[in-house]
């Protein structure tokens, strides 16, 4: 798997240089801070199962799930131990083997298996993404040449709770953006030149209910190559995972909405002159192209940016609500169909488009939209 993610990072650097060569030297407008939108990673918590597992329900709606397989029943009795019913009084007990038919003495194992998994340990994301143009939140960085996006996501579940609120996890994100053009290799300030910028999220999250997951985090972000000063912002996100929890609706995935409020706290992304509050509203439609087995779906990502005060201002400080519309058609596939040993890895192909307001695209090349195409892979190991 090394070897796969090496080769990709070394094809995609190989295409930017091949683009760098044959491209227009138009200059865009100098680069400008940018943070990564933290809900590009494509991950959709499930609603937290019954027998506490929770970690399950965070892992990714690409990822191919192994279905559960009861253990077959034993042809002879098992050996005598001890085996507490999960819906049992904790006085009572029986002995396996010793009264207990085969099957149910099974069954009980197999309880017993869910119960440990709630000791499972973290889940881990690995992703890389190549676009072809950056935007944040609207804000054009780089539409020129090559985009290459390495990232790293881990969540940790730290106590299991009853009630409205399931769990407490511990989330954090390391991302990366590595660019040719005007912010990386042809244009910027410092060595690295390619490696533009730098973004570490820490924070917590949690299930409440059965499908709405919470998370509040901070973020830092810099420049390697000189680009922008530091910046900080604090963010809290909403996403709910509607998918259907039968098989009534066919191949029907849900909405999958979501929102994030996110508040600058040093630096501003439109370099304007009051730190400013930032409203995202999204939902990604998704379907099932085939009924069982690794993923292969189709979504349509929409997403809308919104200043709630201050986020995208102008050269004279007046404020414009609208920032920018983002969507596209979205195709996942789970690459355990083409080859067992890729378990646990997707490819995801977008293509879609952006529409801006005035003030945003004032901020970059004036262009008010712009066509916009990504691939991206996914590794959970």
């Amino acid at each position: 798997m090394r070897r796969l993610t090496g080769a990709l990072v070394a094809a995609a650097l190989l295409t930017a240089a091949a683009r760098a060569r044959g491209a227009d030297d138009a200059r865009l407008p100098p680069p400008r801070r940018t943070t990564r939108h933290a809900g590009t990673v494509h991950v959709v918590p499930a609603p937290a199962p019954p027998s506490g597992d929770l970690l399950a329900g965070a892992r990714s709606f690409a990822s191919p799930v192994a279905p559960t397989t009861p253990r077959a029943a034993p042809t002879a009795p098992a050996p005598t131990r001890l085996v507490v019913r999960p819906d049992a009084d904790a006085a009572t007990a029986d002995v396996g083997g010793d009264g207990a038919e085969p099957s149910e003495t099974a069954e009980r194992d197999v309880a017993s298996e869910e119960d440990d998994g709630d000791d499972a340990g973290p889940e881990v994301t690995l992703g890389l993404d190549v676009v072809s143009a950056y935007y944040d939140r609207g804000f054009l960085i780089e539409a020129a040449q090559a985009v290459v996006q390495p990232w790293a996501s881990i969540d940790a579940r730290v106590l299991t709770l009853c009630g409205a609120v399931r769990d407490v996890r511990v989330v954090a994100d390391v991302w990366t953006s590595f660019q040719d053009g005007e912010s990386g290799l042809r244009g910027a300030p410092h060595a690295p030149a390619v490696w533009y910028e730098g973004d570490v999220w820490l924070g917590a999250a949690s299930h409440v209910g059965e499908h709405l997951d919470v998370r509040l985090d901070y973020q830092w972000s810099w420049s390697p190559n000189g680009s922008f000063e530091r910046f900080e912002e604090a963010a809290l996100q909403l996403e709910l995972d509607d998918a259907p929890e039968d098989d009534a609706a066919g191949r029907w995935r849900g909405f999958a909405p979501h929102a994030i409020v996110a508040a600058e706290v040093r630096g501003q992304n439109d370099e304007g002159t009051t730190l400013g509050w930032y409203l995202e509203l999204g939902v990604e439609p998704r379907w099932s192209l085939l009924d069982a087995g690794p993923a292969v779906e189709l979504s349509l990502p929409l997403r809308v940016g919104l200043s709630l005060h201050d986020y995208y201002e102008d050269a004279e400080g007046d404020d414009e609500t609208f920032g920018y519309v983002e969507g596209g058609v979205r195709l996942t596939l789970g690459l355990e169909r083409l080859s067992p040993c890729l378990a646990g890895v997707s490819a995801i192909a977008t293509v879609g488009g952006i529409a801006l307001g005035e003030h945003a695209a004032e901020a970059g090349d004036g262009r008010r939209s712009r066509f916009l195409a990504a691939f991206s892979l996914e590794w959970e190991p």
